[in-house]
């Protein structure tokens, strides 16, 4: 998993954007955010670089079939 701290960096960065409840100030992802995060706690597993984790989903899939096939 990853931290709140890493989380809130991602935010913060634009990776995702999650919608914040104005009435308890939590935030809020959607169901893409969420999907993004996944990845990019996959290629942390991977040693990928922040520049690489902040891929769109479809880049991300086709670098790690890539990455999973020079390991392989």
């Amino acid at each position: 998993g990853l931290t709140v701290k890493s989380v809130r960096y991602y935010a913060d960065i634009g990776l995702v954007k999650p919608f914040i409840n104005e009435r308890n100030g939590y935030r809020n992802y959607s169901r893409d955010d969420v999907a993004k995060l996944g990845f990019v706690c996959k290629a942390r597993k991977f040693k990928f670089s922040i520049r690489y984790r902040c891929l769109s989903s479809h880049q991300y899939n086709s670098l790690i079939f890539f990455r999973l096939n020079e390991v392989i």
